[in-house]
């Protein structure tokens, strides 16, 4: 445990650690180096000013790399830019290429699934060419003993429609009305 995470939790310091030793710039109150204590507004003022110049200097560090990855993409030729672009390009080209395969094969599996009558079994189907997805559905439609369901009369219906009464229909001729 650090002296500043001690100080803060309650804890007793430890009287051999480090001053600031795995302080963090977050970090809200510091330890004199006897530990007797806060550092007092003076202190906590000059932590903060020390904190802000390290936000500051990070800061400069990061700017410093940029501009170094810069400087060397700069020193690269034409050639070497244009060579990288392409490789990118080609692999991206790759990616979709498979995307679009695959969503080829999809396609080819609904309208496969479709034929047969069984749309909704479409990942089920097997195959790669749309002669092998027929057969499969074909065969996956036989299994599943024509897997179109019965039609049991199930929505709304209107007066003439032939089928039995609907619900209001037999109520209204029980109340005789």
């Amino acid at each position: 445990m650090s002296s500043t995470s001690a100080a803060t939790s309650g804890a007793t310091p430890d009287p051999g650690a480090t001053p600031g030793a795995g302080t963090t710039p977050d970090s809200s109150s510091a330890t004199r180096d006897d530990g007797q204590g806060d550092l007092g507004d003076s202190g906590r003022k000059a932590l903060a000013d020390v904190r802000r110049e390290l936000r500051a200097i990070t800061a400069d560090r990061d700017e410093a790399r940029r501009r170094i990855t810069e400087l060397e993409d700069a020193g690269r030729s034409e050639l070497e830019r244009k060579t990288g672009e392409l490789e990118r390009a080609n692999a991206r080209n790759v990616e979709l290429e498979a995307e679009n395969a695959s969503l080829r094969l999809n396609d080819l599996k609904h309208e496969a699934a479709a034929g047969a009558g069984i749309p909704d079994l479409w990942k089920r189907l097997e195959g790669g060419t749309p002669e092998e997805l027929a057969v499969d559905a074909k065969k996956l439609a036989e299994r599943m003993g024509g897997a179109t369901p019965p039609d049991l009369g199930a929505g709304a219906r209107q007066g003439g429609s032939g089928g039995p009464p609907a619900m209001n229909e037999l109520i209204r001729r029980r109340a005789g009305r």
